[in-house]
């Protein structure tokens, strides 16, 4: 990591809190991992037959 990324993410941190950083921090991460998820299940997913309801 670069001073100026360890620079700015401690500015962040005093911003905001370390509480609210982290949270923030895991809502993100948790966002992108279900965009993931998604993904990887699409890609899986190939209809063998039509589904009527």
């Amino acid at each position: 990591m670069s001073s100026f990324s360890k620079w700015d993410r401690d500015a962040y941190r005093k911003r905001v809190g370390a509480d609210e950083a982290a949270r923030r921090r895991g809502a993100i991460m948790a966002e992108q991992w279900g965009y993931q998820l998604a993904e990887e299940a699409s890609s899986n997913y190939w209809p063998t037959s039509v589904d009527t309801c």
